[in-house]
């Protein structure tokens, strides 16, 4: 469930909008670094993971704009999560 709200919520619904007012590189910078932010108190947390979620969600925003569909943004983004539950888990 977390993966969809995310990849709707922040990514999906912001970068229609935003892909229009700032054209598709900003559009996908805007949505990266506040996912990072938001972060950087959960796992991975801090700097390193402030960077690593900015990143994919840099990639994921991307995917999304290229294939005009949040389905494989999702399924990706739900594959790290559940690897990052399995690894809290161990």
């Amino acid at each position: 469930m977390n993966s969809f709200v995310e990849r709707t919520l922040f990514a999906a619904l912001p970068l229609s909008e935003l892909t229009d007012a700032f054209g598709k590189s900003e559009a996908l910078l805007i949505p990266a670094v506040f996912s990072g932010l938001s972060h950087y108190t959960v796992t991975p947390g801090g700097p390193v993971g402030v960077l690593l979620t900015g990143i994919l969600d840099w990639v994921l925003a991307k995917l999304m704009i290229e294939t005009r569909s949040i389905v494989a943004a999702w399924m990706i983004h739900l594959f790290v999560d559940l690897v990052i539950f399995a690894a809290v888990l161990t």
